[in-house]
């Protein structure tokens, strides 16, 4: 039976559900430093003619991080002259995965990795399981990504934006998501926010399988990033299935702004000020500030190991930097990822660099 609860604090959520996670807690001091470096490879090619390189997702397949992967690997395989096949290995919410590259996996660039920002998050709130830390990789590309919150387009609870609030609510609904605390965190808040009467069913092995439960109809609404979003649902929104309510919005200048992926759609903040007539704030909105601009603006990330050669990274990196002038990707980027650009360089250092500094104070609330 599914357990019913009114969610009344943001992580009253994660009462519901253990960690996913298999294993005993990670120490998350091990690892390399972020500058480590293991040389040059005596001066040759980190990546020569015929290699063949495993991209690693995380995720099972369907999801907006395995979306992207497909996206971009033969344009950089092409760049690199190398066979680049994407390995998806699920389980734990991607901990499991990421675990398995960070220490399991040879630290010679011939093993890449895609994480997301439900991998990042439990890592900077400490989450049991993690056997992982930021120091132990290096960000070679950065994507920012937005979200979509959508219902079944024949819902009677759910038609409007505004019908996820509490105040406007004819009946509860029903969420299915990933353990609480990856990404769920940004859909978690927003119905702390809009004080939602919700039962929230967490534990699912990443956004695919999620939205697959929401397409059988186990649950009233669900979220995909832009990459799954675009392919997968925008689609059911065409053919009348599904009924998009509202964007996670980005941050700009400390204030919530519509995504420019998804200009049509209102944020949370419109939407709480359409209920209750007022702006938001408190804590719970802060909070969802703060994480939304941390798992915004990198929401997925392309990584070595810290200790890999420092040619590979230097490789990777120029293959990177010719593939975003490439004209056919550009195109290809924005139909399936949406409107973002690729980081880069500093950009993507300094976007990684953020996302483990988030705000202590909204890590401390989150946690009590």
């Amino acid at each position: 039976m599914k357990k019913t609860v009114k969610i009344s604090a943001p992580l009253a959520a994660l009462a519901l559900v253990g960690s996913a996670c298999a294993g005993g807690a990670g120490d998350d001091e091990a690892g390399g430093d972020a500058g480590a470096e293991s040389g040059n490879g005596g001066g040759e090619a980190c990546y020569a003619s015929g290699d063949s390189v495993e991209l690693v997702v995380p995720f099972g397949a369907g999801g907006g991080t395995d979306t992207t992967a497909r996206l971009v690997a033969p344009f950089l395989a092409n760049e690199l002259g190398v066979d680049i096949q994407v390995v998806n290995q699920p389980g734990g919410g991607s901990i499991l995965g990421a675990n398995r590259y960070v220490n399991q996996t040879e630290p010679d660039g011939q093993s890449i990795l895609l994480l997301s920002a439900s991998t990042q998050v439990p890592a900077v709130l400490n989450q049991q399981g993690v056997e992982f830390a930021f120091s132990d990789l290096s960000p070679i590309a950065g994507f920012p990504i937005g979200g979509v919150i959508y219902s079944h387009a024949d819902n009677e609870i759910l038609q409007e934006a505004t019908d996820l609030a509490g105040e406007e609510q004819s009946a509860q609904f029903t969420y299915a998501g990933q353990p609480a605390t990856g990404g769920e965190l940004r859909i978690l808040l927003i119905f702390e926010m809009l004080n939602s009467d919700v039962n929230t069913v967490l534990g699912y092995d990443g956004r695919g399988p999620a939205r697959v439960a929401w397409e059988q109809g186990e649950s009233d609404v669900a979220y995909d990033t832009a990459p799954a979003y675009l392919a997968n649902v925008e689609p059911l929104v065409e053919q009348g299935v599904a009924n998009p309510l509202l964007s996670f919005g980005t941050v700009e200048d400390g204030e919530l702004v519509r995504d420019d992926t998804f200009p049509d759609l209102p944020t949370v903040a419109e939407v709480y000020e359409d209920v209750y007539n007022e702006p938001p704030s408190g804590e719970a909105f802060e909070a969802y500030k703060t994480i939304a601009v941390a798992t915004i603006s990198l929401n997925k990330t392309m990584a070595l190991h810290a200790d890999a050669p420092q040619n590979c990274k230097d490789e990777l990196t120029a293959a990177w930097e010719a593939v975003v002038e490439d004209e056919e990707f550009q195109s290809a980027k924005q139909a399936d990822l949406g409107d973002y650009s690729v980081l880069l360089g500093e950009e993507v250092e300094s976007a990684w660099n953020e996302f483990n500094d988030i705000n202590p104070e909204s890590i401390d609330w989150l946690l009590t």
